[in-house]
């Protein structure tokens, strides 16, 4: 019996070691970096862990999470897929570079979460902490973005979106520290808890084109010491709604003779306003054109230059 191998059966023995090949290949679904780590093989285990951010997310699969195993800076990061990225106490990204320490750029059903990262501007020499451009769901938790040039978190989703920021400081940014500027047509909605919104030149601030919408809840956050608004709401046109629902926040100017306004509604926004204190700022509330604010008679507005409580809708203040 003779042994050779006929060229078909050979031609299949070759593509199958080509698809064992490529399946041992795949990305999985946990990765590791280390500030000791190189960008090389698979990321898959604490021996192997790698340098960077965006190599490890090469070597992930969809839905899989990053895991930072100690200290240090991480380089920037484009996300096109699904993905966990989660810091330990010192771990994240330092850029001293123009452009994004973080840019999502995913699908509409994709869903990314980023927890425990220090992230860095360097002098504001870089332009935003976090940008989503595109994207189904974000949840940013305990985290802290500081020192951009620009916005310390920038949602401007193409697409309908949802977020949850938590427990996050977002601080010393030369733009605001959120912003929700949703794409023309798209819906965002979302919630910020317990965070710390300070020494930028919005504590955060909706606004969009016409056409979009923006609904997002904040609790038990505190916006001190933000340049020009603490909490704003607005639109360019009609067919754009901004509401902003505040309850048990904290707004103080830092000095009741800055340029601050604690909380202010422009026009074609709206803000509801609810257990909340709003001290120490050139004027407490304020509105221009048809925005919005209501009240619910149980909020202290008190020691700004200009109060300036009859403004709003809903009843007595104090």
């Amino acid at each position: 019996m003779s042994n050779r191998i006929s060229a078909p059966a050979a031609a299949g023995i070759l593509y199958l070691g080509i698809c064992l090949t490529a399946i041992q290949a795949q990305a999985g679904p946990l990765s590791f970096v280390s500030s000791k780590g190189a960008n090389s093989g698979n990321c898959a285990s604490a021996a192997t862990a790698c340098l960077t951010f965006q190599y490890a997310l090469s070597q992930t699969a969809a839905g899989g999470e990053i895991k930072a195993l100690d200290p240090g800076n991480y380089g920037w990061v484009i996300i096109n897929k699904s993905i966990t990225i989660t810091g330990v106490d010192g771990a994240g990204i330092v850029r001293g570079s123009p452009g994004d320490a973080v840019t999502i750029n995913a699908g509409a059903e994709a869903v990314i979460n980023l927890t425990g990262l220090t992230l860095d501007g360097f002098n504001k020499t870089a332009a935003v902490g976090i940008r989503l451009n595109s994207g189904g769901k974000l949840t940013i938790a305990n985290c802290v973005i500081r020192r951009f040039g620009g916005d310390g978190v920038r949602l401007q989703p193409t697409n309908n979106s949802r977020f949850a920021i938590v427990d996050t400081i977002s601080a010393d940014n030369g733009g605001s520290g959120i912003s929700v500027q949703p794409g023309t047509a798209a819906q965002v909605g979302g919630t910020v808890e317990g965070g710390t919104l300070a020494n930028n030149l919005f504590g955060m601030n909706l606004i969009g084109p016409a056409g979009a919408e923006a609904t997002v809840a904040v609790v038990n956050t505190i916006a001190a010491n933000n340049a020009n608004v603490g909490f704003r709401a607005g639109g360019t046109s009609p067919g754009y709604f901004a509401i902003l629902t505040l309850r048990n926040v904290t707004v103080s100017g830092g000095s009741r003779f800055s340029n601050s306004i604690g909380v202010k509604a422009d026009a074609f926004g709206a803000i509801m306003l609810a257990h909340s204190s709003v001290s120490g700022n050139a004027t407490g509330v304020a509105k221009a054109g048809n925005g919005n604010i209501l009240t619910y008679g149980d909020n202290n507005i008190d020691l700004n230059l200009n109060d300036n409580f009859g403004i709003m809708i809903g009843g007595t203040m104090h």
